[in-house]
C-alpha cells in the first residue's frame, strides 16, 4: 500500500465515521419514530362512526399494560424519555415532539412501556380532558363529547374528557 493511500485513509477516517453516525441517526428517526396505529383507529371509529358516548381505553388494546399515559402537543422527546426512564433505542421511537394536531399514546407495565402511537386530534381530542397524568385499565375511561365547531377532517369536533 502506498503512503498517500494510508494518510488518506488516516485522514478521512474519521470523517467516514461521523458521516455513518449522522446517516444511521437520521434513518433511525425516519424508520423508529412511532406512527399512528390500531388503539387510535378504534378510538377514531368510537368517536366518529359508533355514535358511542364513552371510550375505555383497555378495551381497546390487545396488548398487557398496566399504565396509560396521555402527552400531548409541544412535548418533547427529551421530558418524555426522562420521565418514562426510556433506553436509548425506545427513546428513539418517541418523536422529536408532539405535534399541534396530535397527542402521543403511550401504554407501560413494570417493566417500561410496551407500545406507543401517535393519535390525531381530530379523531378524538384529549386536550383539557382533566385526565391525569397516569392511568391505569379501570380509570382510563372517557367520556365522548361532540361539540358543535368543525375541524380539518371531520366534523364535529369531538372531546374526550376522563371520567374518574
Amino acid at each position: 500500500m502506498k503512503p498517500r493511500w494510508i494518510i488518506a485513509g488516516v485522514l478521512l477516517g474519521p470523517f467516514a465515521v461521523l458521516l455513518a453516525i449522522f446517516l444511521a441517526d437520521e434513518l433511525l428517526d425516519r424508520w423508529l419514530v412511532v406512527h399512528k396505529g390500531p388503539v387510535g383507529g378504534k378510538i377514531r371509529r368510537a368517536v366518529l362512526m359508533d355514535g358511542a358516548t364513552s371510550v375505555n381505553i383497555a378495551s381497546l388494546t390487545s396488548f398487557d399494560w398496566s399504565e396509560f399515559r396521555l402527552y400531548g402537543p409541544y412535548q418533547y422527546r427529551e421530558e418524555i424519555c426522562e420521565a418514562e426512564k426510556l433506553a436509548w433505542l425506545a427513546c428513539r421511537k418517541v418523536p422529536e415532539s408532539v405535534n399541534e394536531t396530535e397527542f402521543l399514546l403511550l401504554f407501560r407495565t413494570a417493566q417500561g412501556a410496551v407500545y406507543m402511537e401517535r393519535h390525531d386530534r381530530d379523531e378524538g381530542d384529549f386536550a383539557n380532558s382533566g385526565a391525569p397524568r397516569l392511568m391505569v385499565p379501570s380509570t382510563a375511561v372517557f367520556e365522548i363529547v361532540r361539540t358543535g365547531s368543525t375541524s380539518g377532517r371531520y366534523a364535529p369536533w369531538v372531546l374526550l374528557r376522563w371520567q374518574p
